[in-house]
């Protein structure tokens, strides 16, 4: 089964690339309240904290949550994000946090972001991260297993929902990745 649910990941992944590419992928903006995709998250990677010994915590530091964006795409991003922060970490933490950031010219914007306690990733390694097929090195391949498609399309699909995502880490300290997508005021 856990063979299985891999595979089928996998096909799902290279699918969404392809799509990306070829220019097909469809996004469907709609009004989406960010606290329920964060306890969507929370409710789907719960059971992947656990596996580790990890914590999963939720920060929301916004009264102000609501966007126009793909729910979808961004639970799809972010199931991701949580995915990988629970596999590199033991017994430690995983925050996810939301809040507004406002840029000089007067832009809003929503920032999420998955902050593990893990086993960090080095500068080196970060410029490799959101290639498709590319993983931080070989012995976090075999160790922790994964494809190296999961960080290049989180890439793909937030600059389609029109932001980005970027990420900070140290070594043995952990590593924090942000998806930053437009906030358009609806609220």
């Amino acid at each position: 089964r856990l063979s299985a649910t891999h595979l089928l990941r996998l096909i799902n992944e290279i699918l969404d690339l392809s799509k990306i590419e070829a220019g097909k992928m469809d996004i469907v903006r709609e009004a989406t309240p960010l606290t329920d995709v964060l306890t969507d998250i929370m409710n789907s990677g719960a059971p992947l904290a656990t596996l580790n010994g990890n914590r999963l915590i939720i920060e929301v530091d916004s009264d102000r949550t609501l966007a126009l964006t793909d729910g979808f795409r961004l639970r799809q991003c972010l199931l991701n994000l949580v995915s990988n922060a629970c596999k590199f970490t033991e017994n430690g933490e995983i925050t996810i946090g939301l809040n507004m950031a406002e840029t000089a010219d007067n832009q809003r914007w929503f920032d999420i972001s998955v902050q593990d306690t893990g086993i960090g990733i080095s500068e080196e390694q970060i410029l490799r991260l959101f290639r498709p097929f590319s993983q931080a090195d070989g012995s976090t391949t075999r160790k922790y297993g994964g494809t190296g498609l999961g960080l290049a399309l989180t890439r793909e699909l937030v600059q389609l929902l029109g932001g980005d995502v970027s990420v900070t880490s140290e070594v043995d300290v952990g590593s924090k990745f942000t998806i930053r997508i437009p906030a358009l005021g609806l609220d």
